[in-house]
């Protein structure tokens, strides 16, 4: 998550040690006994609406849920499926897990924006 944070120029106010601890806890404190959930998420906090990553705050929160058997493996059966799932190298961020193609219209627009301001103070 810390990485997929960095390429879309996203400041989580914690460490990794810090996010670490804070999930344990969040553990403890909701009384599981069982196998749970875990899902952290880093998000654009910003009450505003467009299409943008820059100049909009960042925030964290993680949830975690009792989970139980993912697959009832008696009944489980195996296929293939025509779906084909989007490369990574379609967004150039290797290893990093970033949340769907929209990003494509994200990503780029903060740096046209640049060159055009320096063309007008220049």
């Amino acid at each position: 998550m810390l990485n997929g944070c960095k390429v879309l120029k996203m400041k989580i106010p914690y460490t990794l040690d810090e996010l670490n601890r804070i999930t344990i806890e969040l553990i403890a404190r909701s009384g599981l006994k069982e196998k749970c959930y875990i899902r952290p998420l880093a998000y654009k906090s910003s009450e505003s609406l467009g299409v943008r990553l820059h100049n909009l705050e960042d925030d964290f929160l993680v949830f975690v849920i009792p989970w139980g058997p993912y697959l009832d493996t008696d009944r489980c059966r195996v296929g293939v499926s025509s779906w084909r799932k989007t490369g990574q190298q379609l967004f150039c961020t290797p290893g990093k897990k970033l949340p769907g193609n929209i990003l494509t219209e994200h990503l780029p627009k903060p740096k046209p924006m640049i060159m055009v301001l320096m063309k007008l103070l220049c």
